[in-house]
């Protein structure tokens, strides 16, 4: 038999690491476990912005807000297929997790104040809701330092010129500073962070959620039982990494994700085991990704984030029959969607893999996918001196591609797209390139070399999980809460149903709902203490 304290929190990431420091200032015990060798799950690797309507950070264009407008944004967004209960608490809530996390953690925030929402032209759309972390120093953590999850992408601010200095102080940004700050305030308030620690089965009695067996390396020799007096947190991610879970519910042959590796479905079968309602199953914050052989990142295969890349001019996306087949400058979200269509006739899907076309103008202007303009260019870029050589290496209908480039050209010459409206909104140009005029996401491809990425279907994580209610308690089939058990972030069903509204609705839901369940937790547990 293990400890047993008021509180155990499964999962590291942003939400479970919120939702162990509110639990605490509570007045709870709280334990904290990882399975991962790392913490942060994909919340480190992320940008760490929050979505937050009516923030009280000014902004650029000081465009007043408020959550009537932003609800109103939402409705359009969701295509109305969303319970609004869920929407309001949140716009309701989240300027106060902000507050939250800036009075207990050493965390300093920021808006985003040109980042537009990714529907702005939904009534109710604005730009600068996002907040996004300042840079924080990571010699604050001391040993910990090293055990936070890293991105991939490289948010850290030392390599820009301009930030030197910063090298020296260990100053990061994005979901990396998001998360540290967190696990910084956690250690502070004496709350055990633990990582190689997988959580395996809940223990239930007299219908009611009252531990987790949990089973690890090192000290922990076979199964232990952490009991609780309050409850369990699942904050264990999605199921995006596991591909049975993957093909039972999504239904679509998504096996890039670019999320943390530790992402199989813990908390999904944990809660599923208990009888917990499931919502919005087949739904993920859908991305094209690329994959490269044989290169890895920290505990699983390194699949990289292609987003901004997409809207860069000299560049097109074709399916395999070297045919556009999309708006190419859409939120990652709804690209993906895109890529999941299914050809009933042939039986395929067609836009999966999808492939990025880009000239030499474009190679050596822009970042690609984390290979800067004066780089040497990579084997996977599959550099070629002609479209038919570059259709040749990847695959593609030659003629098809040829076809396509000429007609884009056409139209891109005069700055126009009639088939698709590449860049027709304001998100969409604001990955492009201001400085060439005009729309800024358009331009034909000029002579080669030509260069080619393989894009496949990619997720940051899925949507989909046990149903919660506004007390961030998981329910069961009936809609009833399930005593002592609460989970918060990407292993539950997600607010937004099968939208991105905008930056940062992945984390500011997630940590909104974990700051509920930490609470609700401790009260649970004092309500025990005095019985």
């Amino acid at each position: 038999m293990g400890a047993t304290v008021d509180v155990l929190v499964i999962g590291s990431g942003a939400a479970g690491l919120a939702s162990a420091l509110a639990a605490r200032k509570a007045g709870a015990t709280v334990r904290v476990i990882e399975r991962a060798s790392r913490i942060g799950g994909t919340s480190a690797m992320s940008g760490g912005v929050l979505w937050v309507p009516g923030h009280p950070y000014r902004t650029r264009d000081s465009v007043p807000d408020s959550a009537a407008d932003a609800l109103e944004y939402l409705r359009a967004a969701t295509l109305g297929e969303v319970s609004e209960a869920p929407l309001e608490a949140y716009l309701r809530e989240a300027p106060a997790m902000l507050s939250f996390l800036e009075e207990h953690t050493t965390l300093k925030l920021r808006p985003r104040s040109d980042h537009p929402d990714y529907l702005p032209a939904r009534i109710g759309g604005r730009i600068g809701r996002g907040i996004e972390p300042c840079e924080w120093d990571f010699g604050r953590l001391g040993e910990f330092a090293g055990k936070v999850r890293q991105s991939p992408s490289g948010w850290r601010d030392a390599l820009l010129d301009v930030e030197k200095t910063k090298l020296a102080k260990n100053e990061w940004r994005a979901g990396r500073a998001l998360v540290g700050a967190l696990l910084h305030a956690c250690l502070s308030n004496d709350i055990p962070v633990g990582t190689d620690t997988r959580a395996v089965r809940l223990e239930t009695r007299n219908d009611r959620v009252v531990g987790a067996w949990i089973a690890g390396h090192g000290p922990i020799a076979g199964e232990e039982l952490i009991e609780v007096n309050g409850g369990v947190i699942l904050a264990t991610g999605g199921f995006e990494w596991d591909a049975q879970l993957v093909q039972a519910f999504l239904g679509t042959p998504m096996d890039s994700p670019v999320s943390s590796p530790a992402n199989t479905g813990d908390g999904l079968r944990m809660a599923m085991t208990v009888g917990a309602r499931l919502g919005n199953m087949s739904q993920a914050w859908w991305t094209p990704a690329l994959r490269v052989d044989n290169q890895y990142y920290e505990d699983g295969p390194l699949n990289r984030f292609v987003t901004q890349e997409r809207s860069k001019p000299g560049s097109i996306v074709v399916n395999r029959s070297g045919r556009r087949f999309a708006r190419e400058t859409l939120n990652y979200n709804d690209f993906g969607k895109a890529m999941t269509v299914f050809d009933g006739a042939d039986y395929t899907y067609p836009n999966s893999p999808a492939f990025l076309i880009f000239d030499e103008q474009c190679r050596r202007s822009y970042a690609m996918v984390g290979v800067e303009p004066a780089d040497a260019s990579p084997d996977w870029m599959n550099e070629s001196s002609s479209l038919d050589e570059l259709a040749a290496k990847l695959g593609l209908d030659a003629v098809g591609l040829r076809g396509q480039v000429a007609e884009y050209n056409r139209d891109a010459s005069g700055g126009e797209d009639p088939r698709y409206h590449r860049g027709d909104s304001e998100y969409e140009r604001y990955a492009g390139d201001p400085s060439q005029g005009g729309n800024g996401t358009i331009r034909p491809l000029g002579d080669g070399p030509y260069y080619g990425l393989e894009m496949r279907l990619g997720a940051l994580g899925t949507k989909g999980g046990p149903v919660l209610d506004l007390e961030s308690r998981v329910v069961d089939v009936d809609g009833k809460p399930i005593a002592g058990l609460f989970a918060a972030g990407n292993v539950a069903a997600s607010i937004m149903g099968a939208s991105y509204p905008g930056p940062g609705v992945t984390l500011g839901p997630a940590i909104v709902h974990a700051l509920r369940a930490g609470r609700a937790a401790a009260r649970d547990a004092a309500t025990d203490a005095d019985r």
